[in-house]
């Protein structure tokens, strides 16, 4: 838990409570300033069964010049999937800063 709360940049709020959380290192952004999710699964072009792990911004088979990744939080400038899980996601910028 973080103690600043809310006024914590990138502090997420635990759901039905008033605590709030953050993660130790920035995840990357996307080009609209979303936090991409650290993880995140993708279903592989060949097998609809077969998921692929990605990592922050990342390339997939169907976008292989152009890394992007699901977003945390959805922000202006993100776009719907179209799933029933109602994910967002967005295009990552060309270089990423390093982490420290």
């Amino acid at each position: 838990a973080v103690y600043e709360g809310a006024a914590c940049p990138g502090a997420i709020q635990v759901d039905g409570s008033e605590e709030y959380f953050d993660r130790c290192t920035a995840p990357h952004e996307s080009e609209s300033g979303c936090h991409c999710r650290y993880w995140w699964g993708y279903q592989h072009h060949e097998n609809a069964e077969e998921f692929t792990t990605h990592f922050g911004c990342d390339y997939t088979y169907d976008s292989p010049d152009h890394k992007w990744c699901y977003v945390l939080d959805t922000c202006p400038g993100s776009m719907e999937t179209g799933h029933d899980d109602a994910c967002f996601w967005d295009y990552c910028p060309e270089r990423q800063p390093v982490q420290e």
